[in-house]
């Protein structure tokens, strides 16, 4: 199942360029963060990486994937903030939808 630790460290990945130095900013180790990886992939059904001898580097989908884990992310930190401010003790209600979707050129998106 998708979870969205795994979407913040994918974006973690991106910002950092290797698993080495991203395990270390989210201080995990860096088996932990390459499990976590290829189950984000297996999750969405999709290659978010290119894989060569001693490198790893995010295909067109994965920076894809990264920009929409961005928007998503952020959508939820809108929310929360929403949740702790007066509209949430008005009972007013919230506007927050997260789909999955495929294109037709096969690509997923966030929306």
């Amino acid at each position: 199942m998708l979870q969205l630790q795994q979407l913040e460290q994918l974006i973690v990945f991106a910002d950092q360029g290797t698993l080495s130095k991203a395990a270390e900013v989210l201080l995990i180790s860096q088996p932990s963060l390459t499990h976590n990886m290829q189950s984000l992939e297996d999750d969405l059904g999709v290659q978010l990486f290119q894989r060569s001898k001693n490198k790893l580097i995010l295909t067109e989908t994965g920076k894809y994937t990264v920009q929409q884990a961005k928007k998503l992310l952020k959508q939820r930190q809108t929310f929360l903030v929403w949740k702790m401010s007066d509209v949430f003790r008005c009972k007013q209600p919230p506007y927050l939808a997260v789909s999955v979707l495929q294109g037709s050129n096969g690509k997923y998106a966030l929306g």
